[in-house]
């Protein structure tokens, strides 16, 4: 203990810095790791979540959306204000429908879209991948439903 102490007297780091870094290493440790889970139950490698723009390419792809939506979203941020606003606008649907694609309810969801922190609950909780949103998934039923009308 006075080892540390005297290290920590030398380089005069304060109990505040490593109660931040602490934290800091904490939120980036929650984020690894329910990020991997969130991949793991997608169908996808976990370590995919570890590499920068592939991890944005594949979440785009859990969420059912084409990873041609980075080459607008990277474009839109350099507009100044209006591009930033469009671009929160774009993550808070992003987040929506990462919430719906795991089983959860329209309220979670639009939680989930102004809080993007409880997306870290989606790994540790029973939530299940289901493939498509409901709102997906009602759309594919009324688009099936009126292709074999027309077919009769």
């Amino acid at each position: 203990m006075q080892i540390i102490r005297n290290i920590l007297m030398n380089t005069g780091i304060g109990t505040s810095q490593i109660i931040f870094i602490v934290v800091i290493g904490a939120i980036i440790t929650l984020t690894l790791v329910s990020g991997w889970k969130i991949f793991e139950k997608a169908g996808y490698k976990g370590w995919l979540f570890l590499i920068p723009l592939v991890n944005a390419v594949y979440m785009l792809k859990i969420i059912k959306f084409s990873p041609w939506w980075l080459l607008m979203i990277f474009p839109l941020a350099m507009l100044g204000e209006t591009g930033k606003l469009i671009v929160s606008i774009i993550g808070m649907r992003l987040h929506y429908d990462l919430a719906r694609i795991f089983g959860k309810g329209f309220f979670y969801s639009i939680l989930v879209a102004f809080l993007p922190i409880l997306v870290f609950g989606f790994a540790f909780d029973g939530s299940e991948y289901q493939g498509q949103s409901q709102k997906l998934d009602k759309f594919s039923d009324e688009q099936a439903s009126d292709k074999t009308e027309t077919e009769n």
